[in-house]
């Protein structure tokens, strides 16, 4: 049985700029009303909506193979006003339904463009494409589909079928090739999410058409809705053989366990994982799972989760502390996912051990 074709085909286009749409200031008020709609702190709205002009369209690879009824995933639950109160367990393909419409909610509130096309075509729909034509040099291959219509079809969905990566990513360097160098010259890229629980059908296939969509202007993001130990070491080793780094995601408590392995003193919350799963383009954010933070980045994160000038702590770390507690009286405390409390972004007690240790 061969796998299924995935539904993204290469159409001909008309080069047209990458162009935003008119976008509000995000400055003073601006961005604190930014980040209510988008429920997180305004200086992490701030940089996401950063991240967003440079990175105007996003493509999901949505693995709806037979697999993904395993019942080992895990969700946010949210009450009516979307405070996070606790997480629940429901199936793989639940989990990434969850995370499929948190970033088309991320991309309507930025006005940009979110595609997600299933790697198993299903009879209503292969590829779903949300939110503004914020680059219209890489063509729409699907009609635009409310938030609505998109849960509507992932709710529809019933996996099965196989895991066809490799025939996925060959379709996207046939998209993304023709318009490389205007995009090159505009300085975006494309934000590239594979949404999957297991390794591709053609491991082989699949290292040789990531290389070449890698020399493409492209950020690749591997979201693992799997808690197989063995397939997470297994893209670990995948992502070492790569000329390019990719950036390969667990779920909520397995990212915020990494986190507080080495950066205790930090609250991994919800709001932080899915802007890391929109494609956040910060360096900086992707260390925190990787090694204790040193002084001046960790001044950096508080920065812009606390959205306010800090004074150095290299300096005066009393004096830094303290501005970090002062900062934390304005923003509602929030879900920590491993011991399902509401607490503030940033432990202070916790910070102080942190930086006394690397002094």
């Amino acid at each position: 049985m061969s796998p299924a074709q995935p539904g993204i085909e290469p159409q001909g286009y008309s080069p047209p700029k990458c162009t935003l749409p008119p976008t509000p200031t995000l400055e003073g008020s601006g961005a604190a009303r930014l980040g209510d709609v988008l429920g997180m702190p305004a200086g992490l709205a701030r940089l996401l909506r950063r991240s967003a002009e440079v990175l105007p369209l996003r493509i999901m690879l949505a693995d709806n193979s037979g697999s993904m009824m395993a019942p080992d995933g895990c969700v946010a639950l949210r009450d009516s006003s979307g405070v996070v109160l606790r997480t629940g367990r429901v199936t793989r393909w639940e989990e990434l339904t969850a995370t499929a419409l948190g970033s088309a909610r991320l991309a309507q509130a930025l006005w940009t463009r979110l595609d997600v096309t299933m790697l198993n075509p299903t009879p209503d729909a292969r590829t779903l494409s949300l939110g503004a034509d914020s680059c219209a040099l890489v063509a729409r291959t699907a009609r635009t589909a409310s938030l609505g219509e998109l849960q509507a079809t992932l709710d529809g969905v019933s996996p099965q079928g196989w895991t066809p990566l490799a025939e996925a990513i060959d379709a996207l360097v046939a998209l993304i090739s023709p318009v490389a160098p205007t995009l090159h010259a505009a300085g975006h890229r494309v934000v590239v999410a594979i949404a999957t629980d297991c390794l591709p059908d053609d491991p082989p296939g699949f290292l040789h058409a990531v290389t070449r969509l890698q020399e493409l202007p492209i950020w690749l993001v591997v979201r693992l809705h799997t808690s197989d130990e063995a397939v997470i070491a297994q893209w670990a080793e995948l992502d070492k053989q790569l000329e390019a780094p990719l950036e390969v995601l667990g779920g909520l408590r397995t990212e915020a366990a990494e986190v507080h392995a080495v950066n205790s003193w930090l609250t991994y919350a919800p709001a932080l994982h899915e802007a890391r799963e929109f494609g956040l383009h910060d360096k900086l954010f992707d260390l925190l799972d990787e090694a204790p933070l040193l002084p001046c980045q960790v001044r950096r994160i508080c920065s812009t989760l606390l959205d306010c000038a800090l004074p150095q702590p290299e300096l005066d770390p009393a004096a830094f502390i303290s501005a970090v507690h002062d900062a934390l009286a304005h923003l509602a405390p929030v879900y920590e996912p491993l011991s399902g409390e509401l607490r503030p972004w940033v432990d202070c007690d916790e910070l102080a051990t942190h930086l006394a240790a690397l002094d």
